[in-house]
């Protein structure tokens, strides 16, 4: 058998769209450095101040604040919708 010919077992070229292995290999709820910058100038725009920290255990916390009061997001998804709640543009 030749090389074009060879397959892997399971695999067909009939099913190829459902043999896709849909395992991210980057993390996708961190949020890489334009869309964090984009989004502190959007908080920016309307008053507050976006900081990102990292936990011991690696896990992202997003951290809006605005005359000394500050509200705390884990997931970058809330961070959006709080971001709409204010009346910015997500």
């Amino acid at each position: 058998m030749s090389g074009p010919q060879k397959q892997t077992p399971g695999w067909s070229p009939a099913n190829a769209t459902t043999n896709v292995d849909s395992t991210a290999i980057v993390d996708r709820s961190v949020a890489d450095d334009k869309t964090i910058a984009t989004l502190r100038a959007r908080f920016a725009l309307r008053g507050h101040v976006l900081t990102v920290s990292r936990n011991v255990d690696g896990r992202v916390n997003y951290t809006i604040t605005k005359w000394g009061q500050a509200r705390t997001f884990s997931h970058q998804h809330d961070l959006v919708a709080f971001l709409a709640q204010i009346g910015g543009s997500a």
